[in-house]
């Protein structure tokens, strides 16, 4: 794909141009693109940590807890690092200490981590034609990079998409970077994002893009 390219939107679209060794990078959102959750919204998933940690506390109640250690990281950080970003270590330190004890025992917070990953992975579904993509890529030799703006650390994704297929695997958490770096100039190729700010953006940069989304005038925008 040279020069300017149209959008693509369709992922049979995209398995063709793989095929056709016409992409060099294939970079792609995780969540909501390659996995998805069977609730309308992520949160909904935090009442089942009561169940995972063995906690004699209402389901509902966990979960508001886990929410609202969110909101306190994310102004946390705010405060100290001027963004809203923060890691999910930086949330269960926010955690109710009478339901986990000592919250500031790195170990006691890679067991909550833990819980909660294990918890994702459980609730998890692949999206058969987007996974079937990266594996062409990866058949075709063409360098797959995956991308997610979540509070995981890299190794953390790498932990949850070990343990959807099945895997047993450690992560501890670390900064969160883009990995593995991007290729030299190549053709690319990104999946995800439904939004004209990312069809912008994807045009900016001279990508091809398949969307999540069929959103009002993402043709225009890109």
């Amino acid at each position: 794909m040279s020069g300017s390219p149209a959008p693509v939107l369709s992922l049979a679209a995209a398995r063709r141009a793989v095929e056709a060794g016409e992409i060099d990078l294939l970079t792609s959102d995780v969540f909501d693109t390659l996995v998805w959750r069977p609730v309308a919204k992520p949160h909904q998933l935090f009442p089942r940590l009561a169940a995972e940690l063995g906690l004699a506390v209402d389901p509902a109640v966990v979960g508001h807890g886990r929410r609202r250690a969110e909101r306190l990281a994310r102004a946390g950080s705010k405060r100290t690092r001027d963004s809203v970003e923060c890691t999910i270590e930086e949330i269960w330190r926010e955690m109710p200490p009478a339901w986990f004890g000592d919250l500031d025992d790195a170990a006691v917070v890679a067991s909550l981590v833990d819980a909660e990953l294990a918890v994702e992975a459980a609730a998890l579904r692949a999206h058969p034609m987007a996974v079937g993509l990266l594996h062409s890529a990866r058949a075709k030799g063409v360098a797959v990079c995956l991308v997610s703006d979540s509070y995981l650390a890299p190794d953390q994704l790498r932990t949850l998409l070990e343990l959807l297929r099945g895997g047993q695997v450690t992560s501890p958490g670390r900064s969160t970077r883009i990995a593995p770096a991007p290729t030299s100039g190549g053709p690319q190729l990104f999946i995800g994002g439904g939004s004209l700010a990312a069809a912008r953006r994807a045009g900016r940069f001279g990508l091809g893009l398949i969307a999540q989304a069929a959103t009002p005038g993402l043709n225009d925008a890109y």
